[in-house]
């Protein structure tokens, strides 16, 4: 006796296998552009990607990822995305080096935004972010392992209400 609906779910498995590997594929060639589905959790609104580099949107500021340097550069204004289960080390594990290119906000709550970078060495730039209305910073730096140096002398901390263990 045959069961069919073994048949049919082997079938449906090398289906969904193969327009997975399609559309990787394609996203890879930057052929399409990919737009996650987000459950409300991933701030990323919209993904492109080459061999090189992978462009997107990180809360409403555009972002360049070069993966041959591990460079993350903000290449708009904006409002980044509050720090969320997809955070900046979620979506880029590797980085080293943040490039702000231009005026950028720092969400109003600002904790664990750069949290889990464990291989970033240095910001280029960080004069660029703009804290002018942020209220949290909490851990806004922490576990960055490899960071031993940053700036936040030019940071407006007048509407920060709390800043523990920023680094």
């Amino acid at each position: 006796m045959v069961d069919l609906n073994t048949n049919v779910d082997r079938k449906n498995v090398h289906v969904k296998r193969w327009m997975a590997a399609s559309l990787a594929s394609f996203a890879l060639l930057g052929a399409v552009s990919v737009s996650p589905v987000t459950h409300n959790v991933l701030p990323v609104s919209r993904v492109t990607a080459s061999a090189d580099t992978t462009n997107g949107t990180f809360g409403t500021v555009n972002y360049t990822y070069d993966n041959s340097t591990n460079t993350l550069t903000f290449t708009s204004g904006g409002e980044l995305a509050a720090n969320s289960s997809s955070s900046l080390a979620t979506l880029f594990p590797n980085v080293q080096h943040i490039v702000l290119t231009q005026s950028v906000a720092a969400p109003k709550d600002s904790n664990h935004l750069f949290d889990g970078l464990t291989k970033l060495t240095d910001f280029a730039g960080l004069t660029n972010l703009d804290t002018s209305n942020t209220q949290f910073m909490g851990s806004l730096f922490a576990n960055d392992s490899s960071l031993t140096a940053v700036d936040l002398s030019k940071f407006n901390t007048a509407n920060v209400g709390e800043m523990v263990l920023v680094c």
